[in-house]
């Protein structure tokens, strides 16, 4: 009966491992595994892709992490199974012919740039596609372009400066424009740090009427420019035709009219063409989710109304002939709610499919294999991602073009740092140095001396964490006992190992860090004891100096803390003091080889302070 039974609850054991990983293979439900190099929970699309020449996927902007880990995914896999060779992205001329240099060159310098004036979740999305364009031919690499109006004002300008000559002089007739762009880019460049002092200086200088007069004197001495220029002229014309759209765009947007978004789209669609006509390979790009709708809509979920999305013009084109050649993907978040929209109907569905979805994940769906979502998205995209990742803090225009005070907000990063430090522990040695019967006791105020290393969460940045490691410098006390003809010397010292989570109640700030916490941690007392028989004073030529006997006793500890910190930032200058109450949750004795059962008690338990100066660190690149 017993081995019944237990054969029985083997097989049903195995029955529901097959079940699990049947279900972790099937591509229908697996995840995508957003951290590693693999593609799997992508080959759903297999066989489809192979039909397509255009892949559009629509996101919501604010979840950068996620978004950008998914964008590198998909360009990778529609690389190996579509032949996409060309990568469309939501920004302008500008931003797209940086990220190409980069991604085809491997400059450092542009690098640097990219680091500036982009999020960090991207830029670590575009040193990826680096590392992938490097083990592939030229010819067969992937290229970047920027399909969307030059909306970051600040990045454009970065960029035309970058093609301006390192040396020769500008003709008289546009050499004020030339220093003006250089003089406009340092203060671009001050912005985008957020550290500097003269950044609130940079509010007096517009850079929309710089540009705009930039480009009337361009306009005007169109030969000047291109001899001055050389073979950076094309990229410096195409700039300024991006900001001189821009601008019309802007005049739309001022008004209110329903024309901004159709006039965008419209943009869109002819750099788009503009690009198809001239590249080889297929297109792949990731977008706002009111892009990829694959047909017009008489209201969209952004409330656009008769809407012809940028998937939709593309596939509706009698002159590029793609019919249904193009691929969308739609992204809905867990966190996402569509109650006053026109997915109202889905909601319920919608939030049943998250339920069997783990936190921080992304699975692609087989669409047209639920009927119920089908029937309401199937006018937008051909498949949709499952996303239950959280949405990022930073709003994800860092460069506003409503620039009428030309006020940016400075994105502040996350700040890792290296301190050293000295200060103080507490404790009471009272029972110690009456057992010892010192005539100068120990004193109860310990010295420390240490180094510490904080780090920033990426994801959260209030949240950081400080590891600590020192030691407890040495005390030195003399007893000569001349009854027994003997000295003796105590000397107290020991370490400390901590590790603090604290979290930042002024994120906002980059002068001031304050910062309450609690950690744990480990520290020890060593107590040694050397006693010197004066009475045996031997010759040295019979190897003996006199007559020692050394005695070693530690004093462990398991300590949990409650601490404040308060830092200065000076640009990478750090300083500032650390306080709080270290308690002892281990036990108080002391140990040879083994506990003393007798003796005193004491306890690594009070309060400490400290004060430390370092450097600190966007990151640790």
């Amino acid at each position: 009966m017993i081995r019944t039974l237990k054969l029985d609850l083997l097989a049903l054991l195995s029955l529901i491992l097959l079940c699990y990983e049947a279900k972790a293979t099937n591509p229908r439900q697996d995840t995508i595994h957003m951290a590693s190099d693999t593609l799997l929970g992508l080959d759903l699309l297999d066989e489809s892709v192979r039909n397509y020449r255009v892949f559009i996927t629509g996101e919501n902007h604010s979840y950068l992490e996620s978004n950008s880990q998914l964008w590198v995914k998909q360009i990778k896999y529609l690389y190996q199974h579509a032949g996409v060779r060309n990568v469309m992205i939501e920004y302008g001329y500008a931003s797209g012919w940086l990220i190409d240099q980069y991604i085809n060159t491997g400059d450092s310098m542009l690098y640097e740039v990219l680091k500036a004036y982009s999020f960090g979740e991207y830029t670590r999305a575009y040193e990826a596609l680096r590392k992938f364009n490097k083990a592939l031919k030229p010819e067969d690499r992937i290229h970047v372009v920027g399909i969307d109006l030059e909306r970051g004002v600040y990045s454009a300008t970065k960029v035309l400066s970058l093609q301006l000559p390192k040396v020769g002089e500008a003709h008289d007739s546009i050499a004020l424009d030339v220093e003006s762009l250089k003089s406009l880019v340092k203060y671009t460049d001050k912005a985008v740090d957020g550290k500097n002092d003269d950044y609130d200086r940079f509010n007096s200088y517009s850079a929309i009427n710089t540009l705009e007069r930039i480009r009337k004197n361009f306009d005007a001495h169109p030969m000047l420019w291109r001899d001055y220029l050389g073979e950076a002229y094309p990229v410096f014309a195409k700039i300024l035709k991006g900001f001189a759209d821009m601008q019309t765009w802007k005049t739309y947007e001022n008004d209110n009219s329903t024309h901004q978004f159709v006039y965008r789209e419209k943009y869109m669609y002819n750099r788009f063409r503009e690009e198809f006509l001239s590249r080889n390979g297929n297109f792949f790009g990731q977008f706002g989710r009111c892009h990829s709708a694959k047909s017009a809509q008489e209201q969209t979920s952004c409330n656009w109304y008769e809407f012809r999305s940028l998937a939709s013009r593309i596939e509706e084109s009698q002159e590029l002939g793609l019919g249904k050649q193009v691929m969308t993907f739609g992204i809905l978040y867990s966190d996402d709610t569509y109650e006053e929209d026109v997915w109202a109907s889905i909601q319920s569905s919608i939030d049943s499919l998250f339920e069997t979805i783990p936190s921080n994940r992304v699975m692609l769906y087989d669409l047209p294999g639920d009927s119920n979502l089908y029937s309401v998205l199937q006018d937008y995209f051909d498949y949709i991602y499952l996303n239950t990742t959280t949405p990022s803090k930073t709003y994800p225009y860092r460069f506003v073009s409503e620039e009428d005070t030309n006020s940016i907000e400075p994105e502040r990063e996350p700040r890792n740092k290296f301190l050293a430090y000295a200060g103080a522990l507490n404790l009471d040695l009272g029972k110690l140095n009456n057992y010892l019967n010192l005539a100068t006791a120990f004193k109860d105020q310990l010295t420390m001396i240490g180094v510490e290393i904080v780090t920033t969460n990426e994801r959260y940045d209030i949240i950081q964490s400080n590891l600590s490691i020192g030691s407890i410098l040495k005390q030195q006390r003399n007893i000569d006992n001349a009854l027994l003809d003997r000295s003796y010397k105590y000397e107290l010292g020991g370490f400390f190992f901590n590790n603090f989570t604290a979290f930042n109640l002024t994120p906002g700030s980059t002068l001031l860090d304050l910062m309450p916490g609690f950690g744990f941690g480990f520290s020890q007392l060593r107590l040694r004891i050397v006693e010197h028989d004066n009475s045996r004073d031997l010759k040295p030529e019979e190897g003996f100096l006199g007559y020692e006997k050394v005695s070693e006793y530690v004093n462990p500890a398991f300590n949990f803390s409650l601490s404040g910190e308060i830092d200065l930032n000076l640009k990478n200058f750090t300083f500032g003091t650390t306080g709080g109450y270290q308690f002892d949750l281990s036990k108080k004795r002391w140990i040879a080889n083994e506990l003393l059962r007798e003796g005193p008690e004491t306890s690594l338990q009070g309060w400490f302070a400290q004060f430390h100066l370092g450097f600190n660190f966007a990151n640790w690149e």
